[in-house]
């Protein structure tokens, strides 16, 4: 999960990128302030997010101050509602510069790249790619690939993991599940998750992975952050380019 700060003293502008970060896969919200210093000070003491969704026009510290006191330790993506601060907003290394008001496909766009580039600086092996899990067997430990798992079950306290080399269960909360898992994994209902690199096709409401194997119903509430996640992977009759 990459965690994301959000510094703005318009409260109105903090509650439109709190409403996208939650409902986007892959984000969890660390916090928010509205006083830049206060937000600086909350850095040194917890430690630095993976990235700072940061106002620029904002009394006692600017924005662009404030991602020079920040430095290397987070990802910074400027908001403002002004176009005039673009250039010395990329003199401070930002990774994009969203104006206001935001749409909620600007913000997609702009999350993309951060997972681009994070998915850039991490290592192809090690310990990025597998987690353990507990069996039923006591003292038994599973080792699962990422790349190896269709999709995640979840009932009351249990989950199925559901991989090309068998199916697993362990005793954890499809939530705290979630939480452990890289951004190609989507909720899609409130019982399932979906590695999206395992989606073979999808027909209305029900998702197919594995060439049919498996096929799971999306649940009302997750369909439109399931279309919005795959729209910029999707070429739409027309596009002429």
């Amino acid at each position: 999960m990459i965690t994301c700060y959000i510094v703005d003293d318009e409260y109105h502008a903090i509650t439109v990128l709190v409403e996208y970060i939650q409902k986007t896969p892959g984000l969890k919200l660390a916090s928010y302030r509205e006083n830049p210093l206060e937000a600086f000070q909350e850095f040194q003491e917890n430690g630095f997010p993976d990235v700072v969704f940061l106002d620029i026009d904002m009394p006692q510290l600017s924005g662009l101050d404030l991602a020079g006191l920040i430095g290397n330790n987070s990802l910074i993506i400027f908001t403002t509602a002004f176009d005039h601060y673009a250039m010395n907003a990329f003199d401070k290394n930002a990774r994009d510069y969203l104006l206001k008001p935001i749409s909620y496909e600007r913000f997609l766009l702009s999350v993309q790249r951060i997972f681009s580039h994070i998915k850039t600086k991490q290592p192809s092996e090690g310990d990025q790619d597998f987690f353990f899990i507990q069996t039923d067997s006591k003292g038994k430990l599973i080792k699962v690939k990422f790349d190896d798992i269709y999709y995640i079950a979840g009932l009351k306290n249990y989950v199925t993991v559901f991989t090309n080399q068998g199916n697993h269960i362990t005793y954890v909360t499809l939530k705290k599940m979630e939480d452990q898992l890289p951004s190609n994994f989507l909720r899609i209902h409130k019982s399932y998750i979906v590695n999206i690199n395992k989606v073979k096709s999808v027909e209305g409401n029900e998702i197919r992975l594995a060439d049919g194997k498996f096929r799971i119903v999306m649940g009302a509430t997750y369909k439109k952050t399931f279309f919005n996640m795959i729209q910029y992977k999707t070429i739409k009759s027309g596009d002429t380019g």
